[in-house]
């Protein structure tokens, strides 16, 4: 039995150990939340991939049958921080400033952005590339190559737009297509007026978290670096969705909420044992992910090239042991050359992470620092420019062979985390 002599008592009071990373959901639709951020875990910033949908076996209310459906996915990039900041940045000939080098995605869309810009048209921005079908055939999702790269957002020339309604694209639908990675914010807090929910984690769109970096770094500003932390002296922070604002940097806002008190429910949340996090920041799974796509493509793609040269974490963790046992090797250990699609040199001074340890050290350094990993450093050859062709140009696309029909294969289970359907 269990006393509850205050109303804070009370309120702190639950059934259940929430502790384990309950979802902060459904805010949006009420416009406003009241957050607490926890004072032992910091914000993280996560690049994920978006597009590529998840395959979810669920069971029917109504019927108490499995039934399969397609639903929105999020996927952790393998890609360092150094390359996704810039993949936005091309050089005059075309050819990425910081080319992508891990990252299957990142690789899988640099591979399709080239063979848009290729003259020989084999891949036509609207070619279908992959298609998801659940039990319901009326909610399957296609993507197409320019909706995988984003290129269907924005104002369009209108034979562009002609093209688009001749594919049968939808421009305001088509942003569900966009696999290009994107940032977020992963925060660890306590809804103001729902402390009984416990501490909760909200991945959060990356323009929200700058909102929310302005609100701290005005409060430090303003009161000094301790009053004004958030994780030192708590404080509310109130996030607010704008969904019909039509400039882009208004969505979101955030401010501080000086009026709300912190309770003694809240601040023993607050500062006890955050969730767990390391769910929400594991890049995907090479291997699942490879055999995903493959089985729902639509078109030829060179898979080895994506996929060939990154291991799943757990080959990653059985490494080292698997070295220990192995004999001694007379020379010492080098790194693999990029793969094919890195066509293009990063520059001199860009930092990079050891691939082994992890630690920064410079894209040209020939061994890393910290843990001694030898790179080889090889001046690549520069590319030819691709030849002149604007989308509005391009010729009708190739159609493709479809792939043979394989077995039905799912990344995810009704786990959804707060993801909706398409």
């Amino acid at each position: 039995m269990a006393e509850l002599n205050t109303i804070d008592d009370f309120l702190s009071h639950r059934s259940s150990d929430a502790s384990g990373g309950a979802y902060l959901r459904g805010w949006k639709k009420n416009k406003r939340v009241n957050t607490w951020l926890h004072r032992k875990k910091p914000i993280i910033a996560v690049w994920r991939h978006g597009g590529i949908p998840r395959m979810v076996t669920r069971t029917d209310k109504d019927t108490d049958e499995q039934i399969v459906e397609v639903w929105g996915g999020e996927w952790v990039c393998h890609e360092d921080e150094t390359v996704l900041r810039k993949q936005w940045r091309r050089k005059p000939d075309g050819t990425r400033e910081v080319a992508p080098r891990r990252c299957p995605l990142c690789l899988m869309n640099e591979y399709v952005y080239n063979a848009i810009e290729d003259s020989s048209g084999a891949i036509d921005w609207t070619t279908p590339l992959f298609k998801f079908e659940g039990d319901d055939p009326s909610k399957s999702v296609t993507i197409h190559a320019g909706g995988l790269l984003n290129l269907f957002s924005g104002e369009l020339a209108d034979d562009e737009k002609k093209q688009l309604r001749k594919a049968g694209i939808n421009q305001r639908e088509a942003w569900k297509e966009n696999a290009m990675a994107k940032l977020n914010y992963l925060f660890c807090v306590v809804d103001h007026d729902n402390p009984d929910n416990g501490v909760q984690k909200a991945i959060e769109a990356g323009l929200l978290g700058e909102k929310v970096r302005d609100v701290i770094a005005d409060a430090r500003e303003s009161l000094g670096r301790e009053e004004g932390d958030p994780f030192v002296t708590p404080y509310a922070i109130q996030w607010e969705h704008r969904p019909d604002e039509k400039d882009f940097k208004n969505k979101y806002h955030a401010r501080r909420m000086e009026r709300l008190q912190l309770t003694k429910a809240i601040d023993a949340l607050i500062s006890g044992d955050p969730p767990d996090t390391s769910r929400d920041t594991q890049p995907f799974s090479p291997a699942k992910m490879r055999t995903f796509l493959e089985e729902h493509a639509l078109v030829k793609l060179p898979w080895d090239e994506f996929f060939g040269h990154v291991a799943d974490a757990q080959d990653e963790e059985d490494a080292p042991k698997a070295a220990a046992k192995a004999p001694p090797k007379a020379s010492p250990k080098k790194a693999p050359p990029p793969p094919p699609s890195s066509t293009t040199a990063v520059d001199v001074d860009d930092e990079v992470a050891c691939d082994d340890c992890g630690a920064v050290m410079k894209e040209t350094d020939p061994k890393c620092k910290k843990c001694g990993k030898v790179y080889v450093v090889e001046e690549a050859a520069k590319p030819p420019p691709p030849a002149p062709r604007k989308r509005s140009d391009a010729k009708p696309a190739a159609k493709a062979a479809p792939l043979p029909p394989k077995s039905s294969v799912q990344l995810a289970d009704d786990d959804d985390d707060g993801e909706i359907p398409f």
